[in-house]
């Protein structure tokens, strides 16, 4: 007889996390406390402020 095995999906990594906060500077500190230093880049645009926040191990938050 057949029988019915299950397996699990496979999941793709996480490349990148963007996040929309109402108070970016503080959210990026907040990270840095909870993980560490972190390189952050900054860009704005009109109505729009973004930072970019990468670590040695490869994590970033923010897109590129």
């Amino acid at each position: 007889p057949l029988r019915k095995v299950w397996v699990a999906p496979v999941m793709p990594a996480v490349h990148h996390v963007t996040l929309s906060v109402s108070d970016a500077a503080a959210s990026a500190d907040w990270y840095e406390a909870l993980l560490g230093s972190a390189t952050r880049t900054h860009r704005e645009g009109p109505g729009w402020r973004r930072i970019r926040m990468s670590w040695p191990s490869g994590l970033v938050i923010g897109k590129p």
